[in-house]
C-alpha cells in the first residue's frame, strides 16, 4: 500500500508502519478543529436538527471536506455535549473563523474554540 509521508527534509524513502513511500520537500499543512458547544444560554440546546441546519446552510457552503464528532465537553463547570469539525488543509482557513462566528451568533455562545496546528508531518495511506 502506498503511503505519502511529509516532513522537513529532502526527497528520501521512508518506512512507516509497514508502509514504504517517499519524503519530498517540506511541506506544510494546517489542522484546525472547533469545538460547537449545545448548551443555549436558557434556551435548552443545539439539537440535531438545528445543527443538521447549520452544517447544511453554513458549514457546506464554506468548506468542501471536513471531519465531523460528538463528545462531551466542560465550560465554566458546566457538562455539554460538543460537536467537533476538524478541517486540514494548505492554508490557515479564514472560512473557519467565519464559520465559529456564525455559531456564536446563531446560538448565543459566549464562545467558540477555534484550535489550529500547523503540522510538518503527516501521512496521506
Amino acid at each position: 500500500m502506498p503511503v505519502l509521508l511529509v516532513a522537513q527534509g529532502g526527497l528520501r524513502s521512508a518506512t512507516w508502519w509497514g508502509y514504504v513511500g517517499f519524503v519530498p520537500e517540506r511541506q506544510t499543512m494546517f489542522t484546525t478543529t472547533v469545538y460547537f458547544g449545545a448548551t443555549i444560554p436558557d434556551a435548552g440546546e443545539v439539537n440535531a436538527p438545528m445543527f443538521s441546519d447549520f452544517l447544511k446552510n453554513v458549514v457546506n457552503k464554506k468548506l468542501d471536506a471536513f471531519t465531523l464528532s460528538e463528545g462531551y465537553g466542560c465550560w465554566k463547570g458546566e457538562y455539554e455535549k460538543v460537536r467537533i469539525l476538524t478541517v486540514i488543509s494548505e492554508e490557515m482557513l479564514d472560512e473557519v473563523l467565519e464559520i465559529a462566528e456564525e455559531y456564536k451568533k446563531q446560538f448565543r455562545q459566549e464562545s467558540v474554540l477555534v484550535n489550529v496546528v500547523e503540522n510538518h508531518a503527516f501521512c496521506l495511506v
